[in-house]
């Protein structure tokens, strides 16, 4: 089990969920794979709380406006490590992005990126069905 703690606000002016959820959901992709079965999510105040299953495995996303860091925690088998790394997207960001252009290439396939959005996608719509009930 993958635990994602990060930065996300269903709130913001910048197209709400999407702006930093979808860094979360990379990640997740990246961590666990693009094969997932299903999402399923809710609102909790102002986070959100998702559980991204797989066939084997499973993540948690839990995101949070005032999350100003990462931290990311794998569970298995042989016992659990946790990461914590300070938000530093703005400068991996542009630097991935000099080396595309440089490259003319993706840094990933086009497949992880297409995954990450369907899985930014299915996590918006589960919190909001579950908010209807």
């Amino acid at each position: 089990t993958a635990v994602i703690s990060f930065g996300g606000d269903v709130a913001s002016p910048y197209d709400g969920y999407w702006f930093y959820g979808i860094h979360s959901a990379e990640l997740c992709i990246c961590l666990c794979g693009e094969d997932y079965l299903y999402v399923d999510s809710y609102k909790n105040g102002d986070s959100v709380i998702s559980l991204v299953k797989y066939s084997d495995h499973s993540c948690v996303i839990v995101t949070n406006p005032r999350n100003a860091d990462l931290h990311i925690t794998i569970t298995g088998q042989e016992g659990s490590c946790h990461k914590f790394l300070p938000l530093n997207y703005q400068s991996v960001g542009p630097a991935e992005f000099m080396e595309m252009i440089e490259k003319k290439e993706l840094p990933r396939p086009l497949s992880h990126y297409v995954a990450a959005t369907r899985l930014v996608n299915d996590i918006i719509a589960s919190y909001e069905k579950e908010a209807e009930r």
